[in-house]
């Protein structure tokens, strides 16, 4: 991606906004001083917009942006005073580049306000678990259940260890956080085999859960 001359991806790059936003819900890596320096906005202006430190800052609702161009790609990339972050990556450069960051933005605004609701899990972790049980118990297991092969054509086993409740249930879901499978397995049960060939092929997240805990992993498909 074109970041400015960073070399990173549109996840990398929302990442990288989520730890110097200021926002709670990711802790900053920078303190709150060095935030305010880096968003503080100069004497110089570029195309309508005040240019602090690497940000072109809207000084009527504070969001910040950076635009980057490399041949053959260009990227958007923003933090929302309403705190949503994101970036977008395409796979072209025109010669008047401006006109496409506008519309790119506007494209954003009039979508934000359709969603409804987001994925409940972590798009930026392949491996998480949720448990209202202490760390320790965590800890004690951390790989609960495999995905293999992983790429896969589709076609893939998950193998469950340690589940001791009778009902327990397997979810796949989209990128876009809804639910395309669901089988329910006895917790003894530690080999399922997965077909999802006939659907698209791209990133799923596989859950498990067992009545108290839920455990997910990423799995590519191509």
């Amino acid at each position: 991606a074109a970041g400015g001359g960073w070399v990173a991806s549109a996840q990398d790059l929302c990442k990288m906004l989520c730890a110097v936003d200021r926002f709670p819900t990711k802790p900053d890596i920078l303190t709150p001083a060095t935030i305010n320096t880096m968003v503080q906005p100069t004497n110089q202006n570029v195309n309508g917009s005040p240019y602090a430190l690497g940000w072109f800052i809207n000084t009527t609702d504070n969001n910040w942006y950076h635009t980057g161009l490399l041949h053959g790609t260009m990227t958007f990339q923003c933090r929302r005073n309403d705190q949503i972050n994101y970036a977008l990556l395409v796979n072209t450069r025109p010669n008047l580049y401006n006109a496409q960051y506008n519309d790119l933005n506007a494209l954003v605004r009039n979508v934000v306000p359709t969603i409804l609701s987001w994925p409940a899990f972590d798009l930026f972790d392949s491996t998480y678990v949720c448990s209202p049980s202490s760390v320790n118990n965590i800890s004690e297991n951390p790989a609960l259940f495999t995905v293999y092969p992983n790429p896969s054509n589709g076609k893939f086993t998950v193998t469950v260890e340690g589940l001791q409740e009778k009902n327990c249930k397997l979810e796949i879901y989209n990128l876009l956080g809804q639910e395309i499978y669901a089988v329910f397995f006895k917790g003894q049960q530690t080999t399922l085999a997965i077909d999802l060939s006939d659907f698209s092929k791209g990133i799923y997240f596989v859950k498990v859960y067992d009545g108290t805990n839920n455990y997910t992993q990423k799995i590519i498909t191509e």
